[in-house]
């Protein structure tokens, strides 16, 4: 597998988070996932609202699948870190959930465990501070 995690941003902390997310999740998935040979890219935009649309896509010559969402600039710059990132996370998991959810994508990469996948990326996350239920307010990653 070559999973990859990028953004395009603008302010915000938006870009800081991905990277930290990158750096969490990218290379233990890439490995532990290595006999599938399956990319997935998923792109994280900070754009201002009303911007271009999100969307998921597969091409099956490269057997590739590319998420890329959205998320409104000027929401994100009104809240601390600690707000984006639980907000970042949980926009994450659910796109993630929605482009495994391909059909094209699952019939062509029927021994991809999809659910193992999805579980292994949130408890990565979670090991970390990503992905909880509710903001840790004792954290204050604003320093």
């Amino acid at each position: 597998m070559n999973l990859l995690i990028g953004s395009v941003t603008a302010g915000s902390k938006v870009g800081e988070l991905v990277s930290e997310l990158r750096n969490i999740i990218e290379d233990r998935v890439n490995d532990k996932f290595r006999q599938n040979d399956v990319s997935i890219g998923i792109i994280i935009e900070s754009v201002p609202q009303n911007s271009s649309k999100s969307y998921i896509r597969y091409t099956k010559s490269d057997n590739s699948l590319i998420i890329r969402f959205h998320i409104v600039f000027e929401e994100y710059l009104e809240k601390y870190k600690i707000e984006q990132r639980y907000e970042l996370g949980k926009t994450f998991l659910e796109w993630l959930k929605i482009g495994l959810q391909n059909k094209a994508f699952i019939k062509n990469n029927p021994n991809l465990d999809r659910e193992l996948l999805l579980n292994y990326v949130t408890e990565l996350g979670q090991k970390e501070g990503w992905f909880v239920d509710e903001i840790d307010w004792s954290l204050d990653l604003d320093k």
